[in-house]
């Protein structure tokens, strides 16, 4: 509320609608990625925003390309996978689309490969 100039018998009132945010910087170029924490979606964007950032998503991918099965089983999160694999795509222009499609056919079930 400091920001703005709000009279002042307003602000005590308006003041518990104010959002008190706090964040965490987490320098991943200090982490190595094998000590990356959390569940699996937030291991596998973790590990590639670490990637991406080092210059090594060849690598990431396929370490990671197994771990993409899970994410395409019934009732889990395959639009995440779909998501991460655009950010990947658009953050390394030189990686097409079947290199990616390999290494995530690598990891899945024959019935989950056609999600991707």
């Amino acid at each position: 509320m400091d920001c703005l100039d709000i009279p002042e018998e307003f602000a005590a009132e308006l003041g518990r609608y104010q959002p008190a945010f706090e964040h965490m910087l987490v320098d991943l170029s200090q982490v190595p990625a094998d000590e990356l924490r959390g569940d699996l979606i937030g291991r596998l964007t973790l590990s590639l925003m670490k990637a991406v950032a080092e210059d090594r998503v060849l690598p990431w991918l396929d370490q990671a390309g197994p771990l993409f099965a899970e994410l395409l089983q019934p009732g889990q999160a395959a639009d995440i996978l779909r998501t991460l694999l655009r950010y990947l795509m658009a953050a390394d222009s030189n990686l097409d689309f079947e290199r990616v499609r390999r290494a995530v056919e690598q990891g899945q079930a024959h019935e989950t490969r056609d999600q991707v």
